[in-house]
Order: structure tokens, then C-alpha cells, then sequence
């Protein structure tokens, strides 16, 4: 896994971070994995590393910046969702 260092709400990566990314856009042919569009690409974790996810190549993903948005939202979403639903069955 590559190192970064987390100032604020900002992360920066290594080196080796930067290479895999650009392997990764290389793989997904420079292009959003949902659209299709090839401007404002990020490299997107499928599962965060926050959750035990991986720089492992299998668990990235090419997204432009507007895809990657809505993705965060969803997800929010549904753990918000998720944690309604297990206060109201083990809570209430």
C-alpha cells in the first residue's frame, strides 16, 4: 500500500501512488468507468481504505469528478439508511 499523509481534509500521496494511478486511467483508457468521460479523472476506491480496501488494482476504479460525487453521495446515503434502519430493529 502506498503511503500518504493527511493534512487537513487533503491527502497526499506518494510517488508510487502517482504510477499506479496513471496505470490504472491506462486501464480504464483514460475515461470515467460510469460516463465515459475523459475530463476531471480521479482514481476512485471501490472499497475505502477506511474500510479495509486496498491500492490493489482490482479495487480502483477510473471516475470523473462529477461520477465520483455522486458515488460519495450515494454511499453516504445508504449508510445513513443503514444505521436508521439498525437503530430502529435494535434500538427502539
Amino acid at each position: 500500500m502506498s503511503k500518504n499523509i493527511t493534512t487537513g481534509n487533503k491527502m497526499f500521496y506518494d510517488a508510487t501512488w502517482y504510477r499506479l494511478r496513471q496505470r490504472i486511467f491506462k486501464r480504464d483508457g483514460y475515461k470515467c468507468r460510469v460516463c465515459g468521460d475523459g475530463e476531471g479523472l480521479t482514481v476512485h476506491h471501490i472499497t475505502p481504505r477506511s474500510e479495509g480496501g486496498t491500492d490493489d488494482p482490482e479495487n480502483l476504479i477510473t471516475l470523473c469528478d462529477e461520477c465520483h460525487s455522486r458515488i460519495h453521495k450515494i454511499e453516504r446515503a445508504a449508510k445513513a439508511i443503514s444505521s436508521r434502519r439498525y437503530i430502529e430493529e435494535y434500538a427502539l
